[in-house]
This record gives C-alpha cells, structure tokens and sequence, in this order.
C-alpha cells in the first residue's frame, strides 16, 4: 500500500542520499525483490526529483523563511568524486543499467560547487 511505499523511500533516501551517501553507514546495496523492482524504481526517481539540490546553507521552496528547506542534495566534496561518479553511472549503463529519472547523471552547477 502507498503508506508501506513512503515508508520504504523515506528510509531508502535517507539511507542512500545523506551526507551523499559518504558515511560509512550509508546503504550501498539495495535489495528489492524482482516482483517489486520496477514499481520500487520508479516510485525512488519520482521522489529523488522532488529533492532540492544546492549548498547545504542554501534555502528552496517558499518566500517564507519558516516554510524553506534547506538542499536535500548536496555538492560531492571535489572533482575527483565528480569523475568517480560518473565512472560508477557509466560502468552501470554498460552492464545494463537504465537511467529513469529526469535530470539522473547530470553534473549540476561547476567547479565552485563542490
């Protein structure tokens, strides 16, 4: 049901994408069985979409100060984890995978962001 469904993304954000997924409990590996896998991927682009990306300090969403959240995701630390990333997305696509959400393997704004 959709509650079991916000549920598993609300923990499977928080476990793949804080910190941008570089603390050593970050999840690496998920598992989902196959008779969930396309509904499971498809619900976690559409969620990965509604995220606001920026500088952790930075503010999205509203006028009023009170309703802003801050960046949900963040710069990777320097250029060389940009490399590293899209070397990971690239080895990915060659071994079959697909990517399914909208903006998925963009680099987002230039060398001063990270």
């Amino acid at each position: 049901n959709s509650g079991d469904w916000n549920n598993i993304m609300g923990e499977t954000i928080a476990g793949t994408l804080s910190y941008n997924g570089q603390r050593c409990t970050a999840l690496k590996l998920l598992f989902v069985p196959k008779s969930h896998s396309e509904e499971f991927a498809t619900i976690l682009a559409k969620k990965v979409e509604t995220l606001s990306v920026g500088l952790p300090w930075e503010l999205h969403d509203s006028n009023d100060r009170s309703k802003a959240k801050y960046s949900q995701i963040t710069p990777l630390p320097n250029l060389s984890r940009v490399s590293y990333m899209k070397e990971l997305i690239a080895d990915a696509i060659e071994k079959g995978a697909s990517i399914i959400n909208q903006r998925g393997g963009d680099i987002v704004g230039g060398p001063e962001s990270t």
